[in-house]
């Protein structure tokens, strides 16, 4: 009997733990996966309000600089602004 009573803290106690890495691993999981969206990036020059457009991973996405999907690096002036969209 005492041997029962040990073994039912214990078996709550790896449970816990299986969960939480459980947990861990799928928080990890889906960022992992969201760094590898497609986001649509809108550059807009403040001054003349001229728009490009570019396809991104959103990983790929820094402050002011992205690189496309296709491989171009952009880096942004001080007069332009990034906005981001879901593809």
């Amino acid at each position: 009997m005492a041997g029962n009573a040990a073994t039912l803290p214990r078996i709550a106690a790896y449970g816990a733990l299986a969960i939480a890495l459980v947990g861990c691993a799928l928080f990890i999981y889906l960022q992992w996966q969201d760094t590898w969206r497609v986001v649509t990036v809108r550059v807009i020059n403040a001054g003349s309000g001229i728009e490009s457009t570019y396809q991104a991973y959103k990983g790929d996405v820094e402050d002011r600089s992205f690189t496309t999907t296709d491989g171009r690096r952009v880096n942004l002036a001080e007069v332009e602004r990034m906005e981001l969209g879901a593809h």
